[in-house]
């Protein structure tokens, strides 16, 4: 992992305690990139063991946590021509639940690579390849088996919140675990798809190789 400034990660909870800013200026480090995802998987690594993320409602820390985590785990995918023919055509960020709430509206319209990321949300089983990145929360991931099998083997990155989701098949997982987010990337599952996640990515994350 990138080394990480403390006093800055200092400063961070200060103002996430506050509620006094959204995700995307939580731990915004100047160097950028991996620095900035390392910073936030530190950041929610401590989050104060008296304040339980569950309890807050959709759109407040937990999820606005989780869509900075999506946005910058995004920078470090790479996707083929073929899935975005037109180079000025956004990035998509399909949800499937309501766990985000107005959360993942802080990044629409940031940037990738260059282009803008436009939300869809519950994308129908016929329109999911024309995702880039598909999130599939924890109380839709078990009716999910038709979403994901349409998507298997296009490139499109899948994400989840569920319980060893990333073991059943799904590339990444962004794991609630005692009020720590911790990022699980399916090996497996990555080396299927025709998109590549930088070996930076992998090293901050717990990998695993299960495939359903």
């Amino acid at each position: 992992m990138a080394r990480v400034n403390h006093h800055t990660l200092a400063r961070c909870r200060v103002r996430l305690a506050r509620r006094q800013t959204t995700a995307l200026e939580l731990c915004r480090s100047p160097s950028g990139g991996l620095r900035w995802l390392a910073l936030i998987v530190a950041f929610a690594m401590l989050w104060p063991a008296g304040g339980s993320l569950h309890a807050q409602p959709a759109g407040s820390a937990e999820y606005l946590l989780k869509a900075a985590f999506l946005y910058n785990i995004a920078k470090f995918v790479e996707w083929p021509a073929s899935a975005t023919p037109d180079s000025s055509a956004p990035v998509t960020f399909c949800m499937v639940g309501e766990a985000f709430g107005a959360a993942i509206d802080s990044v629409d319209g940031k940037q990738i690579h260059g282009r803008p990321i436009a939300i869809k949300r519950d994308p129908s089983v016929q329109s999911v390849k024309d995702c880039h990145l598909l999130f599939i929360s924890e109380t839709e991931f078990g009716k999910s088996a038709a979403t994901l099998a349409a998507v298997k083997g296009s490139p499109v990155l899948t994400v989840c919140d569920a319980a060893r989701c990333a073991e059943q098949g799904v590339m990444v997982n962004l794991q609630l675990t005692d009020n720590k987010v911790k990022l699980e990337i399916n090996v497996d599952a990555v080396q299927l798809a025709p998109i590549k996640i930088s070996s930076q990515l992998m090293k901050l994350a717990r990998l695993v190789t299960h495939n359903r």
